[in-house]
C-alpha cells in the first residue's frame, strides 16, 4: 500500500513539473543572480581565493643582439699637401741623387753621384736656413738640369732642344741635385767624393717650360730673406741675409734686348761690355740694393753668359731654370770656419715650399733645424 502511494506521488509531480516548462518559455526564466556591486560605502565582497596561476612560464631564450649597420667607413685621407694648382707635392728624400737614365729608361744606381749623407752631428735632413721664403713667385720643380731630358748627360735633347720641354721635367716628386757629378772643378766638404767636380746648389725649373716665352711673361725669382743685395756678376746675383747667410742666384735673365753683333773680336766679347750693347738690364735690383723676403730680384731664363764661337760673339745657353745655393760658415761637422761654403740646399727649400703652398703642420717632416 505504501509502495503504490509512492508511485502514484511520483507520477504527479513528473505531470507537474511538465507542464511548469511548458507554461515557462526558456527565454521568461530569470538569469542566475550575478555578482552583487557593493553600495555607497559597503566594502567590496570577499573575491575568493586568487587563481592558481600554474607553473612560472619559461623565460624567453635570449637572442644575439642585432649588430649594429656597417659604420660609415672614414673619408679617404688626404692625399698630401697641394699645390696651388692642385697636384699633390712630393719629394725624393735628401741626399739621393737622381737614377734614372732617360737614355735607356732604367734606374742606375749612383748615376750622378753621391748625395750628402749626414754626419755625427748633422743629419742628410738638417735644415740649414729654417726661415727660407721660396725663391720663386710660383711653384716650381727642384730637380736636375743636366741629367734630365734636355740636359748634357740625359742623352734626350740638348740645352734648348726639344727635350727641355719633356713633361718629365715639370713634375713631382723632386729630386734633390746637391753634390751631383758636374764636368767642373768645383769642390765642396759636404760632398762625399771629392774626385771630380760637384755641383754646389738646387736647380730649380720653373712652374711650365717658358724657353719662348717673351721676358715679361717668364717666372719671378724673389729675395727668400731680408737683407741686401752684396752683388751683381755677370751669371750670379748675390744676397746677403740679415740671418747672417748669402744665397746666390744664378741664370736669371741679367740684360734686355741686346745687339751682340756690335762685340766683334773674341776680346770685346765679355760680360764687361754687355752694357754697352744692351738696353738695359733685366734685373730688378742692383748692388747695394736692401731688399725684403718676397721682393723680386729677376726673371728665371736660360742665361749662362756670353762667348765667342764660330767667328762671333753669342750668348751662351743652359736650360731655363734658377740655381740656387746657401752659402754659411759651418763645416759638415757642425763647427764653424772662417769663410762661407754652401751648405745643401734641398731641406731648407722643401721647408719653404710646404709653407709657400699652405700646407698643414702635419705635412711638415720632422727635421732639426738650424738654431744660429
Amino acid at each position: 500500500m505504501s509502495a503504490a502511494r509512492d508511485i502514484l506521488l511520483a507520477a504527479v509531480v513528473a505531470v507537474a513539473g511538465g507542464a511548469a516548462l511548458y507554461y515557462f518559455p526558456l527565454d521568461d526564466v530569470p538569469a542566475p543572480p550575478g555578482p552583487v556591486e557593493p553600495g555607497p560605502g559597503e566594502p567590496d565582497p570577499d573575491p575568493g581565493p586568487e587563481p592558481d596561476p600554474g607553473p612560472d612560464p619559461e623565460p624567453e631564450p635570449e637572442t644575439e643582439p642585432e649588430p649594429d649597420p656597417d659604420p660609415e667607413p672614414d673619408p679617404d685621407p688626404s692625399p698630401g699637401p697641394l699645390d696651388p694648382d692642385g697636384a699633390v707635392f712630393a719629394w725624393a728624400p735628401p741626399g739621393e741623387l737622381p737614377t734614372f737614365d732617360y737614355r735607356n729608361n732604367v734606374d742606375v744606381a749612383n748615376r750622378s753621384g753621391f748625395g750628402w749623407d749626414g754626419s755625427d752631428e748633422l743629419s742628410r735632413n738638417y735644415v740649414f736656413a729654417p726661415d727660407l721664403t721660396w725663391p720663386l713667385d710660383g711653384p716650381g720643380y727642384a730637380n736636375t738640369q743636366v741629367y734630365r731630358p734636355g740636359g748634357q748627360f740625359s742623352g734626350v735633347g740638348g740645352p734648348g732642344g726639344s727635350g727641355e720641354c719633356d713633361a718629365r721635367n715639370f713634375d713631382y716628386p723632386w729630386e734633390d741635385n746637391f753634390c751631383e757629378r758636374r764636368g767642373t772643378s768645383t769642390r765642396n766638404p759636404f760632398c762625399p767624393n771629392n774626385a771630380h767636380g760637384h755641383h754646389v746648389g738646387q736647380d730649380i725649373r720653373p712652374q711650365q717650360c717658358t724657353r719662348n716665352f717673351p721676358l715679361e711673361e717668364r717666372q719671378m725669382a724673389v729675395a727668400v730673406t731680408d737683407g741686401y743685395i752684396s752683388s751683381v756678376a755677370s751669371m750670379t746675383v748675390r744676397l746677403r741675409g740679415d740671418d747672417g747667410r748669402t744665397y746666390w742666384y744664378m741664370h736669371l735673365e741679367h740684360w734686355d734686348n741686346c745687339d751682340l753683333s756690335q762685340l766683334t773680336t773674341p776680346a770685346q766679347c765679355s760680360a764687361a761690355n754687355l752694357p754697352s750693347v744692351c738696353e738695359r738690364s733685366a734685373l730688378e735690383v742692383e748692388a747695394g740694393q736692401d731688399v725684403r723676403a718676397g721682393d723680386p730680384i729677376g726673371r728665371v731664363s736660360n742665361w749662362f753668359g756670353i762667348g765667342w764661337s764660330n767667328g762671333a760673339c753669342r750668348r751662351s745657353l743652359t736650360t731655363d731654370h734658377l740655381h740656387f745655393e746657401i752659402r754659411d760658415t759651418i763645416d759638415p761637422d757642425g763647427s764653424f770656419t772662417a769663410s762661407a761654403v754652401p751648405v745643401p740646399p734641398y731641406s731648407s727649400l722643401v721647408t719653404a715650399y710646404l709653407r709657400f703652398i699652405g700646407a698643414d703642420e702635419a705635412d711638415f717632416p720632422d727635421w732639426e733645424e738650424a738654431e744660429f
